[in-house]
């Protein structure tokens, strides 16, 4: 079977601290054999987020966790993009839940075809 190409997790993080938990498990359990990168950019939570994404991701491999001034969610998913350096990215919002395969159908629904975007 052909490797996966990697991926970029994208998290966008402002106060979604009870949220945290719940979408990081999930990301984490994310099946299928391929090179992942995780960025989050905090925009300037003031309800201890950034924190937990350092807590909880703490022993996690090719992990970026930037902290900016308040610059919104297009600034903060603007800065994601531009950390990221796999080459796809998947858009996860802090209080997203996606199935344990997201990831992985998706990259093999695009594998060998001529699009470049899988939803």
């Amino acid at each position: 079977m052909t490797a996966l190409p990697g991926v970029s997790f994208l998290v966008p993080v402002s106060n979604k601290a009870p949220h945290l938990p719940s979408v990081l498990r999930q990301i984490s359990r994310q099946t299928g054999d391929f090179p992942r990168q995780f960025v989050f950019v905090d925009d300037e939570s003031t309800d201890g987020s950034l924190e937990l994404v350092r807590e909880l991701t703490a022993d996690w491999e090719n992990t970026v966790i930037y902290h900016q001034r308040n610059k919104g969610s297009a600034g903060a998913t603007n800065a994601c993009i531009e950390l990221a350096d796999q080459p796809y990215i998947k858009f996860v919002d802090a209080d997203d839940l996606i199935a344990d395969a997201a990831t992985e159908t998706l990259l093999r629904a695009i594998e060998g075809s001529d699009a470049c975007l899988a939803f």
